[in-house]
């Protein structure tokens, strides 16, 4: 695991969610977190998959001083698109929003996207997740199309973007 400081001073640690290499209970407290998220069936799948053995995706953690985990992100690069990546999910435990964590983990996918040669990151966002929409935002990240009502009635999709070039 890397240590880290978030931009509010915020100790954090960081590490790929590898059963094999974590912890039980922090890898126990990182999927519960993912669960409480709200994350969408297919973006839940793909988290799953992330802690086995596949290529498409990664999960990385933010664990806090008493290694609760504090935040998710989950990225990778998109298959048969050249030279892009995407965020395919991003949470923050409620108490450590605010804090930085978020910004810390974004940031460190970008940065893993461009080393493997992504020129433009996307993300997916149902229109229910303002969270993760602030915090591609903040990210410098602005939104590019939407489909209504794309995850039930209501509840639309927009995608966001961000050139790395």
């Amino acid at each position: 695991m890397a240590d880290a400081t978030t931009s509010h001073s915020v100790a954090i640690r960081v590490a790929p969610l590898d059963p094999a290499a974590l912890d039980p209970a922090a890898l126990d407290g990182a999927r519960a977190l993912f669960r409480a998220s709200g994350a969408p069936e297919l973006v839940a799948e793909r988290f799953e998959r992330a802690l086995g053995e596949t290529p498409e995706s990664r999960a990385v953690a933010a664990f806090d001083g008493d290694g609760a985990a504090a935040g998710i992100v989950l990225f990778g690069l998109v298959a048969g698109a050249l030279g892009t990546g995407a965020v395919f999910w991003l949470a923050v435990r409620a108490d450590r929003r605010r804090h930085g964590v978020g910004r810390a983990l974004l940031a460190l996918a970008k940065a893993e996207l461009a080393a493997e040669g992504a020129r433009i990151v996307i993300a997916e966002v149902p229109d229910d997740a303002a969270g993760m929409a602030k915090m591609l935002s903040a990210g410098g990240f602005a939104p590019e199309g939407a489909v209504p009502d794309f995850y039930r009635d209501g509840v639309g999709l927009t995608i966001w973007r961000i050139a790395l070039s």
